[in-house]
């Protein structure tokens, strides 16, 4: 015998009936009962409709509901309800339901057709006649579901496998919430005390006011802009280390959350003070090779100049005599003394030349 608000349970028969072919077995529950049609009215809906008298047994379905239980209404009109869904729905979700109805007027839940692919949501409702089963197609709800904890599981891989440090913290609370493995590796503590920790024992002497002070913006209606800092982190053994730090503000799990990230900068910082000394010194000893350049070339050109001038004080006076020379006593000279004053003449022209092209070449940056 049932108990009130009970579900029968599943019976042999009904179970050996669905199994004998697609028009779901036998033509009902009671040789002796004849279908009767109904008028839907409003319960006509796009939905699927069940009705099922107080001993669970089916009266009335619509159009929809044979739909879903892939019959037709002459198979399951006396039939116990359980007996018309499949066989591993009824296993998973019977002894659930009859215990909710038990004490509730109202229960539903979502299962996979596992032949379809699809997902239905079985909604029963306790009403004075027995109970009204509504059935709903939310495959498309169930698989925008699915694809959400997908894409939460693949952030979480990316997180927890990211090989930079990274942690993540309340907003408001500032509680950390979570923390990846490299982080537990790089501040030397493990997973369970990381959780546990204030933002002011991994930030020294103040460091984190910045990031604190971007919360308070943000809070005050200002939108938390990811960021890149460089500042100090403390380790658990006491050690400074300098960092590459950055922070944006995202949803975790229903959390106004920040995610930080870190990069341990502090032996590239060493090697590029290294590098900026080395480059101080070179530019220092350029400046002075520099210098002794300048001060050289400024002493060539003096002595250019002054050479220059000397040298054309003479060739003027050893031009003029050679000139004065050949036009006074010509006619005394013979041949070969006119030749010789002719070369005198020619040798100081050629040597006054190369005069002036040194004080050009030493004018020449």
């Amino acid at each position: 015998m049932n108990q009130p608000g009970r579900l029968p349970e599943r019976s042999a028969q009904g179970v050996a009936a669905r199994r004998l072919g697609p028009d779901c077995g036998q033509q009902g529950g009671d040789p002796q009962a004849e279908p009767v049609a109904l008028a839907w009215g409003p319960l006509d809906l796009a939905e699927g409709v069940v009705l099922l008298d107080v001993s669970g047994k089916i009266t009335e379905a619509n159009d929809r509901a044979l739909e879903f239980l892939h019959c037709t209404l002459p198979a399951v009109s006396g039939r116990d309800f359980w007996d018309a869904v499949p066989e591993e729905i009824a296993e998973q979700h019977q002894s659930a339901t009859d215990k909710a109805l038990s004490s509730s007027a109202r229960h539903a839940f979502v299962a996979n057709q596992t032949f379809e692919g699809n997902w239905v949501e079985y909604t029963f409702r306790r009403q004075p006649s027995g109970f009204i089963v509504n059935l709903r197609d939310v495959s498309s709800t169930q698989r925008l579901q699915q694809s959400l904890e997908d894409s939460e599981r693949y952030n979480q891989l990316i997180f927890e496998s990211n090989p930079n440090a990274m942690w993540i913290f309340d907003g408001v609370s500032l509680r950390i919430l979570a923390v990846n493995q490299a982080a537990v590796r790089f501040y030397g503590i493990g997973r369970k005390e990381f959780v546990k920790l204030s933002l002011g024992a991994l930030f020294p002497d103040g460091e984190g006011a910045a990031l604190l002070n971007s919360l308070g913006s943000s809070q005050e209606g200002r939108d938390l802009q990811p960021e890149l800092r460089l500042c100090k982190q403390r380790k658990m053994d006491g050690q400074l280390v300098l960092v590459e730090l950055a922070w944006g503000r995202f949803n975790w799990h229903g959390h106004q959350a920040v995610l930080v990230s870190l990069a341990d900068v502090t032996e590239r910082y060493l090697a590029d003070g290294a590098l900026r000394r080395v480059n101080a010194v070179l530019e220092e000893e350029m400046a002075r090779q520099q210098s002794e350049l300048n001060n050289t070339q400024r002493d060539l050109a003096a002595f250019t100049q002054a050479m220059s001038s000397d040298l054309q004080d003479s060739l003027h006076v050893a031009n003029g005599f050679a000139a004065r020379l050949a036009e006074k006593y010509s006619a005394v000279l013979d041949e070969q003394g006119r030749h010789y004053v002719s070369r005198i003449q020619a040798s100081t022209r050629q040597l006054a030349r190369l005069i002036d092209d040194l004080r050009t070449l030493v004018q020449l940056p």
